[in-house]
């Protein structure tokens, strides 16, 4: 139970509770939010972040996804796109991405192949074959 003295620190996958006699931790990447009651430090997670630049029929949309997100599961995040038909996801190269890589995976390749571009370029198109 939180007690006007306890600390609740929250992070993607955990909620521990502190209590005063025990030393607070700090934590640069986390914002502090006050309440009343409890002092929150809330990870802003930005590095589990990736940022994508989806092209779908000549239109481009920027947005940011959690590293683990699978390629497959893109499309599905993304109520305005027709899957009517079954989609596949090309890199800038022009290749075709397996749906079992994650986004994390990706980026890692564009930054070990020298990549400069933080946003990772990818295109949703129509399975043709």
């Amino acid at each position: 139970m939180l007690t006007p003295a306890s600390h609740a620190i929250v992070s993607a996958s955990t909620v521990a509770i502190i209590e005063p006699s025990i030393a607070k931790a700090e934590v640069s990447t986390s914002h502090a939010v006050s309440t009343a009651e409890t002092e929150l430090a809330v990870s802003t997670g930005e590095a589990e972040l990736v940022g994508i630049a989806l092209t779908f029929q000549g239109r481009q949309k920027r947005v940011r996804h959690h590293r683990d997100t699978l390629v497959g599961g893109v499309a599905a995040l993304h109520p305005s796109i027709p899957q009517d038909k079954p989609l596949v996801v090309l890199d800038k190269h022009g290749y075709e991405v397996g749906s079992e890589l994650s986004l994390g995976t990706l980026r890692s390749q564009e930054d070990a192949n020298g990549g400069s571009n933080r946003i990772l370029e990818l295109k949703l198109e129509y399975d043709e074959w």
